[in-house]
């Protein structure tokens, strides 16, 4: 591993104030220490390394809180694209969901979507052991739906008169406008829709329900009730957004992100949890920065963000009580990643390193040990709206781990097996 040094992190965060600059001096930054410091190898790892989508396109999942496997392990799910992914989503040129039976090793194409970003593709995920969704763009309607699509039918068998976000098996889905998501943080949002919508309707805006079994949509909370939580004198000229909707296992809460953005460019973040009724909702962490987060059980998150008690890390939150304690010492100073959990282990990743490297770890969060799974060579080419991180998952025994890389010069999705 080469790390960048405390002082680079620092000057980075003093960087932060001038938004534009710091994304200029960032890219230079990370193009000099890339050449300075890659060696030969695309990859490193003491475990084996398979491709999980075997196909001459570019391959990946999308987003590291869902599972590409089917319940039962028998079925895999993941995006195709057969046009380069080095470069930022096209709204004419649509990417292939594809269905791989994972017994007969049979792929075939369960349908397209022109609704999608290189960080979550679709949305794509499983609400039953022979069901999934992803989203899509309605050309005639003009508006982004999704489709639920049977495995074992293999036939489309409802299409849902609003996108999802995060899904609750095949009861109920939240979501948001992927329109203002486009304008504000375009890694997460489509690009299909041509009349833009209002930043400026907090009112009529935000988390959404729907019923996937009815397909009935409501606004469960707005922007305006979002913003009125806790309110800062900053919010007041902002352009506000939600992001990052995560359901609890039990299915009664969801955690997101607040997310607003100030005339300067600068953006503040702050994590709230709310039940699916949308009648509690309160704020979890308000220190300015939140990045990724998981559901350590259905009272306890863990989220990587800024604290007074130990600045930015890993830290564990209980909902009940709204206490926050760092989640261990051990990886205080291991930096951002996307965690997942199973069982007492936990799964994250890093962004690049000065070699232009990211690193795949396991945290044993008994025994208080980090293992280090393997490196990945992330090709400067992929940068910003077209970077690919790794979003490791679980497989569903455990076994291995599922993840998106561009370590062989496109994107492509991999399997690490854990067990020889």
């Amino acid at each position: 591993m080469k790390p960048y040094s405390g002082f680079e992190k620092f000057f980075a965060r003093a960087l932060s104030a001038v938004p534009g600059i710091k994304e200029q001096v960032k890219k230079a930054y990370r193009a000099i220490n890339y050449y300075a410091n890659t060696n030969k190898r695309p990859f490193l790892s003491d475990y084996k390394v398979t491709k999980a989508a075997a196909n001459e396109h570019e391959a990946f999942f999308g987003y590291y809180d869902k599972t590409p496997e089917n319940s039962t392990a028998t079925f895999l799910v993941y995006h195709c694209a057969s046009h380069p992914t080095h470069v930022k989503p096209e709204p004419n040129k649509p990417i292939a969901i594809k269905l791989k039976d994972l017994h007969s090793k049979e792929e075939r194409v369960a349908g397209q979507s022109l609704a999608y970003n290189w960080q979550q593709g679709t949305k794509l995920q499983w609400l039953s052991n022979n069901t999934f969704i992803y989203n899509l763009f309605d050309e005639d309607k003009g508006s982004y739906r999704a489709r639920i699509f049977d495995a074992s039918l293999k036939k489309e068998t409802a299409l849902i008169d609003y996108p999802i976000y995060d899904c609750f098996n095949d009861d109920f889905a939240l979501s948001l406008n992927f329109d203002r998501l486009a304008q504000l943080r375009p890694d997460y949002g489509y690009r299909n829709l041509k009349k833009q919508s209002s930043l400026n309707d907090n009112k009529n805006d935000g988390l959404f329900y729907i019923d996937l079994s009815q397909n009935k949509t409501h606004l469960l909370v707005s922007l305006q009730d979002i913003v009125n939580i806790s309110y800062h004198a900053s919010m007041a000229e902002a352009k506000h957004k939600v992001n990052h909707i995560m359901i609890s296992p039990g299915g009664q809460r969801f955690i997101f992100l607040h997310r607003w953005f100030l005339k300067s460019g600068n953006r503040i973040d702050r994590l709230l949890v709310a039940d699916t009724s949308g009648k509690t909702i309160k704020v979890l962490a308000d220190d300015g920065m939140v990045s990724h987060c998981c559901w350590l059980d259905n009272t306890k998150v863990i989220a990587y963000m800024r604290h007074q008690s130990h600045g930015n890390a890993f830290y564990k939150i209980c909902i009940n009580t709204s206490s926050v304690e760092l989640l261990s010492e051990k990886i205080q100073y291991v930096g951002d990643g996307h965690p997942s959990i199973y069982n007492n282990k936990m799964l994250f990743d890093s962004y690049p390193d000065r070699a232009g490297m990211k690193h795949l770890f396991v945290f044993d969060l008994n025994k208080q040990e980090l293992e280090i799974l393997g490196s990945f060579l992330e090709p400067l080419r992929f940068y910003g709206e077209t970077r690919c991180d790794l979003h490791p998952r679980w497989s569903r025994d455990g076994n291995s781990i599922y993840f998106d890389s561009v370590h062989e010069g496109k994107r492509g999705l991999y399997r690490l097996s854990l067990k020889p």
